[in-house]
């Protein structure tokens, strides 16, 4: 569901990882996705505003530099 999110608001995904931590009766599961963001961090913030909300999703969207040097 989140990725599918992130696609339709344009982020094109370069890397994912994924995990499960927590409990068997209160399992959390953890995806670090990296990509490039065609529309721009508002355009996947308002993407994913709704699933925060509704699904007990936790999001952060952190920027970051790509250019060295």
């Amino acid at each position: 569901k989140v990725t599918g999110a992130l696609s339709d608001a344009g982020l094109h995904i370069l890397n994912l990882e994924s995990d499960v931590g927590g409990t068997a009766e209160r399992p959390l599961y953890i995806m670090h996705i990296e990509g490039q963001a065609r529309g721009g961090l508002e355009t996947l913030r308002a993407a994913l505003a709704s699933m925060q909300v509704g699904d007990g999703i936790e999001i952060r969207l952190t920027p970051i530099e790509t250019l060295v040097g």
